[in-house]
């Protein structure tokens, strides 16, 4: 298993995200090639050419929005990774309709929301408002093709990750 990659640079940003716009090509094509899979695990499953899947987490979205070259990326992105096992998992704690616009919104499966200070900001973030009524402290609406659950998320510490990720690398 790789180990993460961390970038902070605009201009590194915009190169890992066409990087991935051309993985998310070329695995295409490999599952078109290989009996038309629909999805990775069922090319997977059917050659011994294993591809991982890869996922991309973006925190604080809106220091790195500032660019529509970056937005045009990720809305192509977000249309059609899923399928080839490329995932995106973004944060922000200042929601705004600037910054996750609509077609975001509507090309990301699922939304999580967690407690906000203004309905506006519940309604940005999953379309619908509830969020600002949550209490906190992991309490959270979770948002999946338009169906909304209250849920509560947990803690989860370095350490913890780090278990985890340990356990997963041996199971292979």
């Amino acid at each position: 298993m790789q180990s993460a990659v961390i970038i902070d640079d605009k201009d590194e940003i915009t190169t890992a995200l066409n990087w991935l716009k051309e993985e998310m090509s070329s695995r295409s094509k490999l599952l078109a090639e290989s009996g038309y899979c629909k999805t990775l695990k069922e090319y997977n499953a059917k050659t011994s050419n294993k591809l991982l899947y890869i996922v991309v987490m973006i925190d604080e979205f809106p220091d790195i929005q500032q660019s529509k070259e970056i937005e045009l990326l990720l809305i192509s992105l977000s249309r059609k990774a899923r399928a080839v096992g490329i995932h995106f998992i973004i944060a922000t704690q200042r929601p705004s309709a600037k910054t996750i616009t609509r077609e975001i919104t509507s090309n990301f499966t699922a939304q999580i929301a967690f407690k906000v200070s203004k309905q506006v900001d519940s309604q940005i973030i999953l379309d619908n408002s509830g969020a600002e009524k949550l209490i906190g402290k992991g309490d959270m609406l979770f948002s999946f093709n338009s169906e909304i659950e209250r849920l509560q998320g947990a803690f989860v510490s370095t350490d913890e990750v780090r278990s985890v990720v340990e356990y997963i690398e041996k199971q292979k």
